[in-house]
């Protein structure tokens, strides 16, 4: 039994109201209450409840439209509806599960039945929702099979053919090529090589990312981006990038190496998709809510508001946004903020530049108190 839960219970009568909150006092469940079939409705959709019992003889809307109007809503398409009636014909009961209630209780209901049905229905729903998750990881899973397939079998490719047609062109005639010619060729031989392990690394963060678990702790965020500033200094003096750069930045509560990936992924992108000459502005500050947020500015040529979401999705390449890489960049950022309990975001405009921003969990985090279960009750009115 999961703790945490919500039941609304729906009754047009008080009394019957009163009743249902003896029956479920003690159980760990937060119970709301509502008279009827518009109140429920609206409750239904600001609270999000995992299970409704519901009256089906109401005045104006009865239990059977109101389940109607609220399958409607995918969100409640596959929360539990128990119907509460006296009553006990066929064609009510038919009717009961076409509207799409799942199971129901005769009035007087009984404590016992009735919360054997509540649990055994709330346990089929964790059921089905894990069902659906480990479906969802497995389809997450062969989507990224399908991306390392292709990135195999393209991006990988492309510089190995190079470095054949390099090295075979070397050992066939490499006495009679100059010397500048020697040299230009090592230059692509150790650029073509450097592509293959970019690649690789980039694969291996990514697979790593959604197969490990670490152990969060406080981060020097400055320290951490300039490690990332490291990595990419070949870059950033290649692009000839001017970098503004903070003196301080909020500490985070996150796993060294993984920031560090964020930053060089971010920074790397900021210098490849910035103006002529880039310029790179880095910064951080305490959000609202108090967690840390870090933000990486460029002078290109901004993104076009349909292109912003397509570039977080797996080995997505945009042809006039984002088109250098294997697509795995941003999407490594996603899978690690998404692992860290952080966010990701973007805020461009084309011809303006981009602003990718990042949030994490504070470093200090307050202590937060367990109650012990208990049945949270908002009073039948």
């Amino acid at each position: 039994m999961n703790d945490g839960e919500t039941i609304l219970v729906v009754d047009d009568t008080r009394h019957n109201l009163l009743l249902m909150k003896d029956l479920l006092k003690g159980e760990p469940w937060r119970v709301l209450f509502e008279r009827g079939g518009a109140d429920a409705i609206a409750t239904a959709s600001a609270e999000q409840p995992d299970l409704i019992l519901l009256d089906i003889m109401m005045p104006g809307m009865d239990g059977f439209e109101t389940c109607r109007r609220l399958k409607e809503n995918a969100a409640f398409e596959d929360v539990p509806v128990i119907f509460m009636t006296a009553l006990d014909d066929t064609e009510s009961k038919v009717k009961a599960f076409a509207a799409g209630g799942v199971d129901f209780v005769t009035k007087p209901v009984q404590k016992e039945e009735t919360l054997a049905r509540i649990k055994a229905q709330l346990q089929l729903r964790r059921l089905r929702d894990e069902l659906k998750r480990e479906i969802d990881a497995k389809d997450e899973a062969i989507k990224d099979l399908d991306g390392y397939a292709h990135t195999v079998a393209h991006d990988l490719k492309n510089p190995l053919q190079g470095l054949m047609v390099l090295t075979e062109t070397l050992l066939s005639e490499g006495e009679s090529v100059s010397e500048k010619e020697r040299l230009e060729w090592t230059k692509m031989i150790h650029e073509a090589s450097t592509r293959l392990n970019n690649i690789v690394h980039e694969l291996l963060i990514f697979a790593s990312v959604r197969q490990q678990d670490v152990e969060a702790e406080p981060v020097d965020m400055v320290e951490n981006m300039r490690s990332a500033l490291f990595r990419v200094q070949t870059l950033v003096e290649g692009r000839r990038a001017r970098l503004i750069l903070p003196d301080s930045l909020p500490v985070a509560h996150a796993y060294g190496s993984w920031t560090e990936e964020v930053w060089a992924n971010l920074i790397s992108n900021a210098v490849k998709y910035g103006g002529n000459p880039p310029v790179v502005e880095v910064g951080g500050h305490y959000g609202e809510d108090g967690r840390p947020v870090f933000w990486v500015k460029d002078n290109g040529n901004g993104i076009a508001p349909e292109n912003i979401d397509r570039l977080f999705e797996t080995f997505t390449r945009l042809e006039h946004a984002r088109a250098e890489g294997t697509g795995l960049g941003l999407s490594i950022v996603k899978r690690i903020l998404q692992k860290l309990d952080g966010l990701v975001t973007v805020d461009s405009k084309v011809g303006e530049g981009s602003i990718f921003a990042f949030s994490l969990p504070p470093a200090a985090t307050p202590q937060r108190e367990h109650a012990a279960a208990r049945t949270a009750v908002t009073e039948p009115s």
